[in-house]
């Protein structure tokens, strides 16, 4: 039986300066409400059906280092419940802002760090410093995603839904050549760009992130993916650009 792909999907409330988080804008009406059959959100708007089925679950987090432990630890118990056999396989997608992304870019990150260094206290006042995450855990240590996330930027391309973006890239258009004739009409507008990231912070997406590539194993992978605010991205084009991640994902992991 090939493996179906099925997604887990998290985001984040506000924070400090970002008082309307893109992610739990795109994410807060996601799960059925009252006798909606097929509730609206930003994001299950741009699924087409044959990946809206695909979430089993999408939940908006308090920007709280209890709360993401909380969530873990739920995460792992049902883990050690079983159920989904061997055929299945699980993607938890977590989402959180790059408050300072003004280029409009989305990162994948590729790895998360056994530190939690808080530059300003969590929703509970909570304000760590340069402790590790998991203690007997040499503090700095790695954890990588098992998702291949190179691979993932360059289906992206291919689609047409990103272009790829280096460290340090500023996302503007290309200069047009002395002597080239004018247009009238207005460009068209670029795809978003991306990039690969080796470095989530060491706020609370890092540390969700830390947590959840722990629980990576049989049946079970991590991605976090870093948006920018809505004023560089519409939560419409963010929504639309997540869709075409969530369908890279599934050609890859699937090996459609």
């Amino acid at each position: 039986m090939p493996t179906r792909l099925t997604f887990i999907i998290t985001g984040f409330g506000p924070f400090g300066p970002v008082s309307a988080n893109p992610t739990q804008l795109l994410l807060e009406s996601l799960q059925p409400k009252g006798d909606a059959a097929r509730p609206t959100s930003p994001l299950l708007a741009a699924l087409p059906p044959s990946l809206a089925g695909r979430v089993t679950s999408a939940t908006v987090l308090p920007v709280s280092l209890a709360a993401a432990r909380a969530w873990a630890a739920s995460e792992a118990e049902q883990q050690q419940g079983g159920g989904g056999g061997q055929a299945s396989l699980t993607l938890a997608l977590h989402l959180g802002v790059n408050a300072e992304s003004s280029g409009g870019g989305f990162c994948l990150e590729a790895a998360a760090y056994n530190t939690a260094n808080f530059r300003l206290p969590d929703a509970d006042g909570a304000c760590p410093a340069c402790g590790p995450i998991e203690a007997g855990v040499a503090g700095g240590a790695a954890r990588t995603s098992g998702v291949p996330v190179e691979r993932l930027v360059e289906r992206l391309v291919r689609a047409g839904a990103a272009r790829r973006v280096g460290f340090g890239s500023r996302c503007c258009r290309p200069a047009v050549a002395a002597g080239s004739p004018a247009v009238a009409a207005s460009p068209a507008p670029l795809p978003p760009p991306v990039r690969v990231s080796t470095c989530a912070g060491r706020y609370l997406c890092n540390f969700l992130y830390y947590l959840s590539l722990g629980l990576q194993g049989a049946g079970r992978l991590s991605l976090f993916v870093h948006v920018p605010p809505a004023e560089a991205v519409s939560i419409g084009d963010q929504a639309a650009f997540l869709a075409a991640l969530m369908q890279a994902c599934v050609e890859e992991l699937e090996g459609v």
